[in-house]
């Protein structure tokens, strides 16, 4: 499958972090992935856990992407 794994700051380059971007997503499920970030397959319930963006909510406070950085 192919996709894109575009990220955006829409403050610009040079702005800053986007982790000081608020950010609401309009879902109540997620695909969770495996340790190699390979999506297994489950649909999960995200509400009352950190990925749970159904209110407005700083991408930073919620979200650590130390994983992205190994």
């Amino acid at each position: 499958m192919l996709t894109n794994h575009a990220y955006w700051n829409l403050g610009g380059e040079g702005s800053g972090s986007a982790l000081d971007h608020q950010l609401t997503i309009n879902s109540d499920f997620f695909v969770p992935v495996n340790a190699e970030a390979i999506p297994t397959g489950e649909i999960l319930n995200c509400r009352n856990k950190v990925i749970d963006f159904s209110s407005p909510a700083l991408v930073g406070e919620r979200l650590s992407f130390s994983f992205w950085l190994r």
